[in-house]
């Protein structure tokens, strides 16, 4: 995600580094990859969350 912030705040000071079919693409990959590894590790946030709860 800070890499899309950052390539926006270039974008706006020069002159585009992607074209507007590249920068969807890559926030389409950074999406993907967000959503997959929130995934992959929500049981594992979920049973910290717990343990810190139950004061262990």
């Amino acid at each position: 995600m800070a890499f899309l912030a950052v390539l926006q705040g270039y974008t706006l000071a020069r002159e585009p580094l992607l074209s507007i079919t590249q920068a969807i693409l890559v926030a389409a990959v950074v999406g993907v990859m967000t959503a997959l590894i929130a995934y992959g590790l929500e049981h594992r946030i979920a049973e910290w969350t717990a343990k810190r709860v139950d004061g262990q």
